[in-house]
């Protein structure tokens, strides 16, 4: 059995501990049944997004940066 979630999902990724300054960011989120994925990236000051997508009945996944961390989350809400 699989359980998903039932509409959009949203990623964004959060640059709270920056004072102000701008740096490279990004934010993704992709859907596992069509591989449709929504980017978002540039140089930004407090965070990179939001970025959605509509979910019914397939797994997502998303991913993140700032500067030199990246963050993943692997297929989510497919079990």
């Amino acid at each position: 059995m699989r359980s998903f979630i039932h509409g959009p999902a949203l990623a964004l990724t959060s640059a709270a501990a920056l004072t102000g300054s701008s740096v490279i960011g990004s934010s993704a989120i992709s859907r596992e049944s069509d591989g449709k994925t929504v980017y978002d990236a540039g140089h930004y000051s407090t965070y990179a997004g939001p970025v959605k997508i509509k979910t019914k009945g397939t797994c997502v996944y998303w991913w993140g940066a700032y500067e030199s961390q990246s963050w993943e989350s692997g297929w989510l809400h497919c079990d």
